[in-house]
């Protein structure tokens, strides 16, 4: 499957937390401009990239509260 159906097809809940944590650790640090310079493929990657990695932290805290709510 090419890397554009993948991400096309991507599912936001099936990121495990601990995944995007270490994602996270990984590119702290790294600059879109500096990604940019480099390559404007990798620059739409890094852009989705660090979108998935929001949207889970944001999941991630939503069922946090919710599960310390009950």
């Amino acid at each position: 499957m090419s890397m554009k159906m993948r991400v096309k097809e991507f599912d936001i809940d099936s990121l495990k937390i601990d995944v995007a944590l270490r994602t996270k650790q990984i590119l702290d640090g790294t600059k879109f401009e500096t990604v940019c310079g480099t390559s404007a493929g990798a620059a739409g990657f890094f852009i989705w990239v660090t979108g998935m990695i929001s949207e889970a932290d944001q999941n991630y805290a939503a069922t946090i509260h919710r599960t310390t709510k009950s």
